[in-house]
């Protein structure tokens, strides 16, 4: 699977739609997390550590239709 967004990008979009404290180090938590399994699984560390980073984008702005709206 091709990704289209960098992880700077991906960064930066995060930091468009959450503001909250707490919700961004959780992303980041499960971004490194999911980094850490693509290595033991020899996937794309790229692709699983943006996945993880922005699993949760459409919490902070629709918190009862995630993740219908990612």
């Amino acid at each position: 699977m091709e990704i289209n967004l960098t992880r700077k990008q991906a960064e930066d979009l995060l930091g468009e739609h959450i503001t909250e404290p707490y919700l961004l180090l959780h992303s980041k938590m499960v971004a490194k997390v999911l980094e850490s399994y693509a290595s033991k699984y020899n996937a794309d560390k790229d692709l699983w550590y943006i996945t993880g980073l922005l699993h949760d984008i459409d919490y902070q702005e629709y918190p009862d239709q995630h993740p219908k709206i990612s």
